[in-house]
């Protein structure tokens, strides 16, 4: 069985037993799109000649007066990968769209770890969604169980 035949079936199995997800769409072979109930969505695509999938959630458009704020949170959120289980953030070129960015170890990918990265990426892109678009992360803290997930690179 194929990488991407056995993710589509991994995949397929995560949609249906989770109800937050209300679509996981196949963009083209090795790129899906994992649709949340409130609008999220979380872009898993398999690297080319790599172990790795990458996980990508876009996280809004950042106001001009607060980009340099923002940019300057999320580098210093780089240097913290150790202790984000290897996640970074960030800017397209193109519009200033911010982005989480996450690597999931494929030789160990199982139904039940990818749940729980999909799952960690999903609760960590809502709380950096709020503070790159309203400024502020609101006193909330991520559950830190299942980072483990996340490859450190």
């Amino acid at each position: 069985m194929s990488i991407q035949t056995a993710l589509n079936e991994i995949l397929a199995a995560i949609g249906a037993a989770n109800g937050e997800i209300v679509a996981i769409l196949e963009v083209e072979p090795g790129h899906w799109a994992v649709g949340y109930q409130d609008d999220m969505t979380v872009e898993v695509e398999c690297q080319d000649g790599s172990n790795r999938l990458t996980m990508t959630c876009g996280l809004g458009i950042p106001k001009l007066s607060e980009i340099d704020r923002i940019r300057n949170t999320m580098l210093n959120y780089n240097l913290m990968w150790r202790e984000s289980g290897g996640l970074r953030m960030g800017l397209s070129g193109a519009g200033d769209e911010a982005y989480l960015i996450g690597d999931v170890y494929l030789p160990d990918t199982s139904e039940a770890s990818l749940d729980q990265a999909l799952f960690n990426m999903v609760q960590l892109g809502r709380i950096w969604s709020r503070f790159v678009t309203e400024g502020s992360l609101s006193g909330d803290r991520p559950d830190p169980s299942g980072l483990e997930t996340m490859i450190r690179v």
